[in-house]
């Protein structure tokens, strides 16, 4: 007779200790369907193999050994108390085939025989604290999580091996009321407005619903969402639980209190239950304090000043008691200005800020605050020099940023100065401009990391807003916090980097046009320009004053013999993508050989002195004959702006008022190779079958994804016209095409849903550079109806050629939100879904329309109107998954269903491994949402969701590997 495998943990176990023993017995039984039982005792006992779990060693670290005897074989699994233990547990279900990921685990479909794996391993990480940034402000963030969400995504970072959770509070904005609101997360007053539970007076704040005009969302009800989006929300002015009620903003200083109080009382469960498991919890607001209107007239009719640095001091003190008051924290950060990093400071706004920093510390000191101060913000200090306040402030205080350039620029060098102190850096994981898009970064978190350890930091974390789409970029940024061997050659190496952003070509090389080929051309409108070439280029840098400029690009095809020999697209930005104009190039097809061809973009934005041009070949090698700026440079700085003009002779020397050609830029590379990264990732999520060939296409997207949109309004909020014909843009989706070929080898339900997911995301994606080719096209049939002065032929050639590019653009709309349905499954996807819907397409459909009924003289026709319905599949939704609850937690679970009303849906859940379900049906809230919750019973447990008729479930794997749920 076989000996029992057993898990073991001491009888006087932690709490930790008993979540790790708890944790691996749930990964075996989701891997093997056998539950071990779990014994507490000091000695491990006779005749019998299994895990042995303890609290022991340093901290954080942890230690895995199995250890073979004559009697019995043993996995020791062992570590700190500060996470360490918990690190264990988890790197023993990555040894079975688990991973991890911010949005729930990833369990692979096929189990495995139950037996005990051969481990020697031993962690250390190489920064003291590892996290995320969750950032406020869209609803594509925590402004729509509920303290369920904020546990969730809490509860997976120890199995990522991560423990820091921050949040960053925007203040009130004067005097522009569409840009960030004063948020609840930190409140602002002095120590007599504080309780002993909240409040007694407060301010206007809020967390975005869909009742907000900020960031140019238009406001609108989410019964009016087109294609049946309004299935996935059950109230028209949606927002996060505590905003119910309070939209567009609460109604009186009753209401404003209650929010402070409710989402005070959120910060208090959650960061509680962060504690537990082991995570450093931080918030903060901005320096200078901004103080609100509502507070500065209170202090005024009480005869103070809010501009006072002993009134500043005070309303320190009545936040940080406040505090105190309402939840735990470990840190509370102070964000040097945003501004900072696009316009730079001057020296008295550093004063201001340093004098800030020290109101904050002091009172600190006089409130006893159980928290540390630290710093953060857009840039590590003043532009003067970036460590300045390491020689000012205390050496306790911790020093962090966020990366310049909304992360397109590298860790701030101004680390590698500051030794005396705690340092953080953290990198963008994703960024706003590109919101609702995929963003391919698992190079770059590697990069970032990368340079952090190189510069001494001992924090990591990563700023972002979504959780699901950026998995690959969580994932990296995770895993680099522990472990750099093996992809980054430099490792073990401390760097030592000048900061300068120097201007000049990136890559490709000096070419001249064959003679023959001049020849051949010199009526065709070619100049000496013409006759040289950049060729195989990635970019120019150019420094340029802060102003308004028209690019113009001078190309000409020399050697392509067809359409389609070279194509590539080029991208022309300021404020590192804020503003970016992207345009996909067949010189072939636009001019054919040995003819000009002038590419002209208008409108482009430079606000840090720098312009960047980007070069990314889809065929061939992309090249570049001269560039040419012209426009005016803004008023700044008490000078008067000027006419401004530069012309650059690319591949040539000086002619004329064309200046040579840039000396090449020796710049690194932004990513890291990320092929070993992606093969893990892909077998895990997708199965063995396909993985090599999936990686191969995600390692050539990583940091090569198409950006169709720009920030124009907010976040991700205007699809850039393209007039580049359709055939060419296509290019850029060779890798989506190679993935959907590879959709038959996908085997298992879990693995087939995951895959799904990313081809669903990336056909949106390509979507919307369709629908940007189509606005490029209406634009282009615009411009001669426009300038048409007979308002006959204006509104017949209106009917003639704009109705019918309207027509495909509301099909390319519907197809649009057919993609981006199939694929929401979190809060932060209904945030895209509200993006969407009161943004990019607000903008080409509502007042597109508008104007086209206008030249019409008549109401659009039908096929030219949005559909209210939905067209795609049938689907069961369930947005937020916890993993664990506490002992005396109930599961509270929220149903959505799409396209389908559900007949005899419930959840079905037993004690884990257990034999009998009982049923909890699932009750109707409104439109396609349900609800259901399951009794806390004290013991871990298992469930899954079924619709009977619809044949719909969740999880993909139920009934064989459900949802499970441990308690702690």
């Amino acid at each position: 007779m076989s000996k029992p495998i057993l898990i073991v943990y001491p009888t006087n176990a932690a709490k930790q200790e008993l979540l790790a023993a708890r944790e691996i017995r749930r990964y075996v039984y989701l891997r093997t369907s056998r539950l071990l039982p779990l014994v507490s005792s000091d000695v491990l006992p006779a005749g019998a193999n299994g895990y042995s779990i303890a609290i022991e060693g340093r901290e954080q670290e942890y230690r895995i050994a199995t250890v073979t005897s004559p009697d019995g074989k043993w996995i020791h699994v062992t570590g700190g108390r500060d996470g360490g233990i918990l690190y264990a547990a988890y790197r023993v279900a990555e040894h079975l085939g688990i991973r991890f990921a911010l949005h729930g685990d990833i369990v692979p479909d096929r189990q495995i025989d139950l037996s005990l794996p051969d481990i020697d391993e031993s962690g250390v990480p190489l920064f003291e604290l590892r996290g995320i940034l969750p950032f406020h402000d869209f609803p594509e963030g925590p402004d729509w999580w509920s303290e369920d969400d904020y546990k969730a995504v809490l509860s997976q970072l120890p199995k990522l091996r991560m423990n820091f959770f921050s949040l960053h509070t925007y203040p009130e904005k004067q005097p522009d009321p569409l840009s960030y609101n004063a948020e609840p997360g930190i409140w602002i007053g002095v120590p007599d407005d504080v309780r002993e539970d909240g409040v007694s007076s407060s301010y206007p704040a809020r967390h975005f619903t869909t009742a907000s005009e900020v960031w140019g969302f238009t406001p609108r009800p989410t019964g009016d969402y087109r294609d049946g989006a309004s299935e996935l929300f059950d109230r028209d002015d949606y927002g996060a639980p505590y905003m119910a009620g309070k939209t567009p903003w609460p109604a009186d200083e009753s209401a404003e209190n209650e929010l402070f109080d409710q989402f005070g009382s959120l910060l208090r469960n959650a960061f509680g239950y962060a504690k537990e498991i082991g995570i450093r919890t931080c918030i903060g607001t901005e320096t200078p304090l901004t103080v609100p209107e509502a507070v500065r007239k209170r202090l005024k009719a009480a005869g103070m000043d809010a501009d006072d640095p002993d009134t500043v001091r005070k309303l320190y003190e009545g936040m940080f008691t406040r505090i105190q008051n309402v939840h735990p924290l470990d840190y509370y950060w102070l964000w040097t200005p945003e501004d900072w990093t696009w316009k730079g400071n001057t020296v008295e706004q550093s004063e201001a800020v340093l004098r800030d920093i020290q109101s904050a510390i002091v009172a600190a000191n006089n409130t006893n605050a159980p928290f540390a101060i630290a710093t953060c913000g857009w840039v590590l200090g003043p532009q003067q020099d970036r460590s300045q306040f390491d020689r000012l402030l205390p050496e306790d205080v911790p020093f962090s940023c966020i990366n310049r350039h909304l992360g397109f620029e590298f860790v701030d060098t101004g680390f590698q100065a500051i030794e005396r102190r705690p340092t953080w850096a953290i990198p963008w994981m994703e960024d706003d401009p590109a919101m609702i898009l995929p963003q391919l970064w698992a190079g770059r978190m590697r990069r970032d990391a990368a340079d952090a350890a190189a510069y001494g930091c001992n924090g990591l974390m990563g700023i972002h807003w979504r959780t699901k789409i950026i998995d690959p970029n969580i994932s990296a940024l995770a895993a680099a916090g522990w472990n750099q061997t093996g992809w980054n050659p430099e490792f073990g190496v401390r760097k030592h980097l000048e900061e300068h952003r120097p201007e000049g070509s990136i890559g490709g090389i000096a070419t001249s046009i064959p003679a023959q080929s001049d020849k051949a051309a010199h009526n065709d409108g070619l100049t000496d320009i013409h006759r040289t070439v950049r060729a195989g280029l990635e970019g120019y840098r150019l420094l340029i004053p802060v102003g308004t400029y028209r690019v113009t690009l001078n190309f000409r095809e020399w050697s392509a013999a067809a359409v389609g020999e070279r194509v590539f697209t080029v991208s022309v930005y300021s404020e590192a993508q804020a503003r970016a104009i992207s345009r996909t190039i067949d010189l072939y097809e636009h001019a054919g050989v040995n003819k000009p061809y002038d590419l002209i973009l208008p409108d482009v934005l430079v606000t840090d002195g720098t312009l960047n041009l980007l070069f990314r070949s889809v065929k061939g090698e992309a090249c570049l004959s001269g560039i040419e700026i012209t426009g005016q440079t803004a008023d700044v700085n008490q000078f008067k702006g000027y006419a401004y003009s530069r012309r650059i002779n690319c591949g040539g020397e000086a002619i004329e008022d064309y200046e040579a050609d840039l000396l090449p830029l020796n710049l690194r590379d932004r990513n890291m190779d990320v092929t070993d990264f992606y093969l893990d990732w892909a077998t895990a999520r997708f199965g063995p079958e396909a993985a090599a060939l999936i990686a191969e296409q995600f390692v050539f997207a990583d940091g090569n994804l198409p950006r169709p949109v720009v920030w124009g309004t907010g976040p991700g909020s205007t699809i850039t016209a393209d007039r580049s014909p359709w055939e060419v843009v296509a290019q850029n989706y060779v890798f989506l095409d190679r993935l959907e070929n590879l959709q038959p080898y996908v085997l298992g339900p879990g693995n087939k849903e995951r895959f799904d997911y990313w081809l669903n995301q990336f056909r949106f994606l390509r979507c919307v550079s369709q629908i940007g080719c189509a606005l490029g096209a209406y634009e282009t049939a615009m411009e001669p109806i426009a300038n048409e002065h007979d308002e006959s032929i204006k509104q017949s050639q209106a009917k003639l050629k704009l109705l019918p590019i309207r027509k495909q653009i509301v099909s390319l709309v519907a197809e649009l939100n057919r993609f981006l349905l199939a694929s929401v499954s979190t809060p932060g996807e209904l945030g895209t879904v509200a993006n969407i819907q009161q943004q990019a397409l607000h903008h080409i459909i509502n007042r597109s329309g508008q104007q086209l009924e206008a030249l019409l003289g008549e109401p659009l026709p039908q096929d030219a109107q949005p559909s209210m319905s939905y067209s795609g599949k049938p689907r069961l939704i369930v947005p937020t998954v916890r993993t664990s609850l506490n002992e005396d937690e109930e599961l509270n679970l929220t149903v959505l269903f799409l396209g389908v009303r559900p007949d005899d849906a419930a959840v079905y859940w037993k004690p884990l491994g257990g034999d009998i379900y009982d049923k909890v049906p699932l009750k109707h809230v409104n439109r396609g949402v349900y609800r259901a919750t399951i009794p806390a019973t004290g013991g871990d447990f298992e469930y899954f969701i079924k619709d009977r008729s619809n044949k719909l479930r969740f999880p993909a794997t139920a009934e064989i590997i459900n949802q499970t749920v441990v308690r702690i």
